[in-house]
């Protein structure tokens, strides 16, 4: 009411107040919620104020508030189409009351003024103008050219609806954000700055995805959090990704489902993605029900399916392709798949290509109709086809005899690999840093080559990039100085953390050491259930085949990687810290071997001159041979040659040894010593 009054008494100074000035403090005062009584005792006390020649002005408490209040003031003052002298000087006075220099605010505010009053007089060229921009950004969406759809919709976003559902649809596809140039980038930052909610979120989606180094992801948490504030629902979402991969430290799976649902519920289709995705292919606490999923969507669509992307995501058709894949429905999943690709969703032309052009064994049903296909998804801008076309090369070279022809096909695996990688394809790194690492497929062996790639790969959450490193620095073949045991773990849980459970019975075991305590908590609530539902087969399928057992002095297995084909004996000696080993091959042991069906014979390798060295009696030793055995004793294989072999399982080694006796009070599982001098398993 004091805002109101103190508007009527300033359009009162003049001694006329005109009929579009009652008619605008009226309308400020209908916004302000006042009642009609409550303007009349505005009007009274101005009567009153004016009466007297004291004319109060409250002040308002924040700077915003003092400046509205004053652009009312200024709005009221030039609402007749003159600025009275008298009127601004009174305007320059209360502005100067609330602190700040008067006559520059009033001149700012009468120019901002001006302009939006010329603005709403030319709607019609504005409006036009928009809806052109937002036509040219679908269009170049339509056939993914994301550079100038990018441009077209990011300031049209900031005022127009279907620009901005436009505009969220480009960021939902994490490749597209590849294709942005610097220049695109600051002015996403500089939009930012200025305070506008979805250039807030596209900048903090920019820094999750494009630079994932730990001062980039702060500042995507920063802006992801803004934009939540600022009402922005994929920002919620995008900020649950960052959660689940790792990236805000160790992860919650039920509140990564939980925030997924808050902002599905409040409209974002990134959401909406995970979340059937989830139900599809039954991912932690879901039950896989993708019939379901398709029921539901079809439900949902009833009525207003539409191929026109301005009105609905292809997001559900990509869903709907996903749920009848699952349920091995290609022609229907097909079907959806080129929808999504008629609405701009280029990158899953690679989808409709597998539905339509491979058979159940992934084995192409016509090689020259595959080759067709994929140049057409190539010339649409799909990523992926790169990367099939590359495998068919890579096909053909294994069959090829013929040398010029495989250094054509070299060539080409390489050129279609860098093409997608440069596109955004993190798969296509890993598969090019594969074939440096193993010199395969006309590929020189380039480590460095080889890092350099799974890095880059990693950086973009791909799952087999961090399988791969950590199996550089098992082999010890990095280019660079070899990391901490802590970035070799972190290595294998980031692996796991994102999909890939190559490396899950070794993440346990390390959990089982005691060297995964950092993140025991999330290792035990999520990695170890799923370890155990796996069979004996894939708990050790990791881990190759080369396996030995040392037994200690306190009856203690420890089961050791180690290859007796490629390692020398004086190596394996290094366990026991013996010079010479011999071997004992009893009739216990020889009926273990028999009652497990071994093709070898189980053996006992003992220090030779431990009784010399006054070792100390060694327990399981004592069961297996009628003469005094110490010190720590080795278990392996060994053939018909009496050349000892490594054990091919895992899960068979440690059968053996628990079924030595009650005298094995505990087995563990160690990896190799990183210090080749180091003889003692347990240190």
């Amino acid at each position: 009411m004091s805002n109101i009054t103190n508007l009527m008494i300033v359009a009162c100074i003049d001694g006329q107040v005109s009929e579009e000035e009652q008619n605008l403090i009226m309308r400020i005062a209908q916004s302000y919620g006042l009642t009609e009584e409550e303007y009349h005792q505005c009007g009274e006390r101005c009567n009153e104020c004016l009466q007297k020649n004291q004319l109060p002005i409250d002040v308002p408490e924040s700077d915003d508030d003092k400046i509205g209040f004053i652009k009312n003031l200024v709005v009221t003052m030039m609402i007749d189409g003159q600025v009275n002298d008298d009127e601004r000087h009174l305007v320059e006075i209360i502005a100067e009351r609330f602190g700040f220099k008067g006559k520059e605010v009033v001149d700012h505010l009468i120019q901002s003024i001006t302009e939006e009053v010329h603005e709403k007089e030319e709607p019609e060229a504005a409006k036009q103008e928009i809806a052109e921009r937002v036509k040219l950004g679908k269009e170049a969406l339509l056939r993914n050219d994301i550079k100038t759809a990018f441009d077209q919709l990011l300031e049209t976003a900031l005022v127009d609806k279907e620009a901005c559902f436009l505009f969220l649809e480009l960021l939902t596809i994490e490749k597209r954000l590849f294709q942005l140039s610097d220049q695109q980038v600051m002015k996403m930052q500089a939009l930012a700055e200025k305070g506008y909610a979805v250039a807030i979120y596209a900048l903090g989606r920019y820094h999750q995805v494009i630079r994932p180094e730990q001062e980039s992801l702060d500042k995507a948490l920063q802006l992801l959090n803004a934009a939540v504030k600022a009402g922005v629902p994929d920002a919620i979402a995008a900020r649950a990704l960052m959660m689940i991969r790792g990236q805000l430290g160790e992860i919650d799976r039920e509140r990564f489902y939980q925030e997924m649902s808050d902002a599905y519920d409040k409209g974002s289709n990134l959401a909406g993605y995970y979340l059937y995705r989830a139900v599809i292919l039954g991912i932690d606490h879901y039950e896989a029900d993708p019939q379901g999923v398709i029921n539901h969507i079809k439900k949902w669509l009833d009525g207003k399916e539409s191929e026109e992307i301005g009105e609905l995501s292809p997001m559900y058709y990509e869903i709907l392709a996903m749920a009848h894949t699952a349920l091995n429905q290609t022609d229907q999943a097909a079907e959806y798949y080129m929808k999504c690709v008629r609405m701009g969703r280029a990158d899953l032309y690679s989808d409709y290509v597998i539905a339509t052009c491979y058979d159940d064994e992934f084995e192409p049903i016509d090689e020259a109709q595959l080759l067709k296909a994929l140049q057409t998804g190539i010339e649409l801008g799909d990523p992926y086809c790169h990367v099939l076309r590359a495998d068919l090369y890579e096909k053909r070279y294994d069959e090829s005899t013929d040398e010029k022809e495989k250094e054509t096909l070299s060539s080409q695996i390489a050129e279609d690999l860098k093409a997608a990688a440069s596109l955004g394809e993190g798969g296509a790194y890993v598969e090019f840093g594969c074939h440096c690492y193993f010199g395969e497929y006309g590929f020189a062996e380039d480590n460095k080559m080889a890092w350099n790639c799974f890095v880059k790969a990693s950086e973009m959450n791909i799952a087999q990039a961090w399988t791969m490193m950590n199996e550089m620095i098992v082999e010890n073949e990095m280019p660079i100085e070899r990391p901490s045991s802590d970035f070799l773990n972190y290595c294998r849980l980031m692996s796991v953390r994102l999909g890939d459970d190559q490396l899950l019975p070794v993440l346990i075991y390390n959990y089982y050491k005691g060297t995964m305590k950092k993140y025991q908590n999330e290792i035990k609530k999520y990695y170890l259930p799923r370890y155990e539902a796996l069979s004996d087969e894939e708990k050790t399928a990791y881990f190759g085949t080369k396996f030995i057992a040392v037994i200690n002095t306190q009856g203690h297995a420890d089961l050791v990687e180690f290859d007796l084909e490629t390692e020398e004996w004086d190596e394996l000696a290094k366990f026991i810290d013996a010079d010479r080993l011999d071997a004992i091959r009893t009739e216990p042991l020889t009926n273990l071997g028999k009652e497990m069906e071994l093709d070898n014979r189980i053996t006992a390798w003992v220090d030779r001159n431990g009784i010399a060295k006054g070792l100390e009696p060694n327990p399981v030793g004592g069961q297996l041979y009628p003469g005094p055995i110490v010190g720590n004793m080795i278990l392996t294989l060994e053939d018909d040659g009496y050349h000892p072999v490594s054990f091919d399982d895992l899960a068979e080694l440690k059968e053996i040894v628990i079924a030595l006796g009650a005298t094995v009070g505990e087995v563990y599982y160690n990896e190799f010593p990183e210090d080749e001098g180091q003889c003692d398993p347990h240190v």
